[in-house]
């Protein structure tokens, strides 16, 4: 075996140049997820809520530049009621223009009634081909990381992460996935997230 050379780091940033846009500026791109975790009722479905609504009508998110794209938000914890009465009060803050492309560029899909974590997951991946969606808000994974998972539903969680994942680096979109999870931290985890709301 040939023993490559040593390469400048001037060489490899030539090389290995990212053409992809983000979809929020410093924090997420195409091909990329993010997780939004913490304990129940700190806020984390307002945060990624929001984020939706920024992304779909191209208005900056806690300070970030957004790039306008069409956008799923699946609900495995919410009625459709109640998530549209949610997006409601996200699009009241806007103005008239952007409240229009966050409306036409936002999908609801109420996946409350699903049985297996892996339904909702599945059903927005086929969508999503479909669509073309630059971003998939996943609300939530129903309390459910791997490592605070059942023995027996520990696989399932992976899975579907896994799935995730490679969807997204195949069809260059962004996922947001909120997930609860308990910590001894809970009330810096608050503060944070208040911090973040703030801001939007």
């Amino acid at each position: 075996m040939e023993i490559p050379r040593p390469k400048s780091l001037r060489e490899l940033v030539s090389e290995n140049r990212d053409s992809r846009k983000p979809v929020v500026d410093g924090i997420l791109r195409p091909g990329e997820t993010l997780n939004i975790i913490a304990p129940p009722g700190t806020g984390k479905s307002r945060l990624a809520l929001a984020l939706a609504v920024s992304v779909a009508a191209g208005i900056p998110w806690i300070g970030r530049r957004c790039k306008r794209g069409k956008v799923l938000v699946v609900s495995t914890d919410l009625s459709e009621r109640m998530l549209t009465e949610r997006m409601r009060r996200e699009l009241e803050r806007l103005r008239p223009g952007d409240r229009e492309a966050a409306l036409a560029n936002i999908d609801l899909l109420d996946m409350s009634r699903a049985e297996r974590l892996s339904a909702p997951i599945e059903r927005c991946l086929n969508l999503a081909d479909a669509k073309g969606y630059s971003l998939i808000v996943v609300d939530s994974l129903n309390g459910l990381t791997a490592d605070e998972a059942g023995t027996e539903r520990r696989g399932e969680a992976l899975a579907v992460h896994d799935a995730i994942d490679e969807f997204a680096a195949e069809k260059n979109c962004a996922f947001v996935l909120v997930q609860h999870k308990t910590t001894e931290r809970t009330a810096d985890i608050i503060d944070d997230l208040a911090q973040a709301l703030d801001k939007i």
